[in-house]
């Protein structure tokens, strides 16, 4: 794991004082800037060690030890530097940036496979040990219904309030699911799933076609409550026709939905959090083509999708409190879009109480060409692409 500086910054600035109440070290005196506690590098009998919140910083005046929180964590718990910041990372849910190697070189990632290349990218970024006491439960109550059902109450852990008003039918979602739509053609035709790995797709996501050959991505929420459908057009070659803006279910139904009715989006594969126990990993990419594919590819992961990065916001993140999120941005030739989706993680952060730190990938920004991102290209078009070099 290599951290970026955002991170490592992060991580400095946690209360030094905070800090050393989590490492067990007893302290004295009752002011808000300077404590003082027994100092665990030496045989002292009197609180030699100094806490000094307004540099963040410990000191003892008898050994002379001295440092950062980093540092604090590496002496008392014998840890190594990187450990040692992944240990304040899992205690305090510090929100991770990763940043990999940068020397290494586009060619490198042209010699290996798609499953292989992803799986490691996301092994190396989830696979963090959780060293603190046992989960506590977010409250979000799961479906034990494992068809789709439109929910009349909405429970108060809900980080929106939706009432059944605001809820597509069942029947409407039902009548619409299929692999006909070209896009769900596409997929095949240009190898990016097999039929089997259609069929199991479009049953878990519930894909659906409308009646212009459109595919209906439906936004289920994870109490199985349909908030929308997301209707979208896809050329031969599995690419957007950019020319025809994507059509929403709920504008289509306004004249048979309540007067009252209110759009609640969701992540797009959220229904599927009922069935994953917390912990699992969980991915998060814009395109629902993107996380179509990756479901397949590689299963593991559950893979969800915003749908866009001017719809997605932090509250968005608020039901995958108890997983392990690892977020792949698209990227762009300014890194704007990476920066983009790290403050809206950064955002969530600080609003929800993650169990996991929430991890952006910088496997684009630092693997991509400069041809790719000036093409906006995702995880999946840099990685097929790489795969038929």
């Amino acid at each position: 794991m290599k951290l970026s500086k955002q991170t490592k910054d992060k991580i400095r600035a946690l209360p030094i004082i905070s800090v050393a109440d989590k490492l067990g070290m007893h302290l004295y005196g009752m002011g808000k800037l300077n404590r003082r506690c027994v100092c665990p590098f030496h045989d002292d009998h009197a609180p030699s060690l100094h806490l000094n919140a307004t540099k963040n910083i410990f000191k003892c005046f008898s050994c002379g030890k001295g440092g950062d929180v980093i540092g604090l964590v590496m002496q008392v718990e014998n840890l190594k530097y990187l450990d040692a910041c992944q240990w304040l990372i899992d205690q305090f849910h510090v929100t991770v940036i990763e940043e990999t190697n940068t020397d290494s070189s586009p060619s490198a990632y042209a010699a290996s496979r798609l499953t292989g290349t992803l799986k490691s990218a996301v092994s190396a970024i989830s696979s963090t040990e959780d060293r603190s006491v046992a989960l506590q439960s977010a409250g979000q109550p799961n479906s034990s219904d494992s068809g789709i059902r439109n929910a009349t109450l909405c429970s108060a852990e809900n980080s929106c309030s939706v009432n059944s008003s605001d809820l597509i039918p069942l029947k409407v979602l039902k009548k619409s699911r299929s692999i006909g739509s070209l896009f769900c053609q596409s997929l095949l035709s240009c190898s990016y799933l097999d039929y089997e790995q259609l069929r199991h797709a479009a049953q878990q996501y519930q894909l659906g076609v409308s009646r212009d050959g459109g595919v209906v991505f439906w936004q289920i929420d994870e109490l199985q409550r349909i908030r929308t459908g997301k209707i979208m057009y896809y050329q031969t070659d599995c690419h957007r026709i950019k020319s025809r803006n994507p059509t929403w279910v709920h504008t289509l139904l306004k004249r048979q939905l309540p007067a009252d009715y209110t759009l609640h989006r969701c992540l797009f594969g959220q229904h599927l959090l009922s069935g994953k126990a917390p912990g699992a990993t969980v991915c998060v990419v814009e395109s629902e083509k993107t996380a179509v594919i990756c479901s397949e590819r590689i299963p593991d992961c559950l893979w969800l999708a915003c749908g866009g990065l001017q719809m997605f916001s932090p509250e968005m993140l608020a039901p995958l409190v108890d997983y392990k999120v690892v977020i792949f941005p698209d990227t762009d030739l300014t890194g704007d879009t990476y920066r983009r989706w790290s403050d809206i993680a950064l955002q969530a952060s600080k609003l929800y109480q993650f169990h996991y730190p929430l991890r952006v990938s910088r496997l684009l920004e630092d693997h991509a060409t400069q041809e790719q991102k000036t093409r906006k290209i995702d995880i999946v078009d840099f990685l097929f692409e790489h795969e038929s070099t």
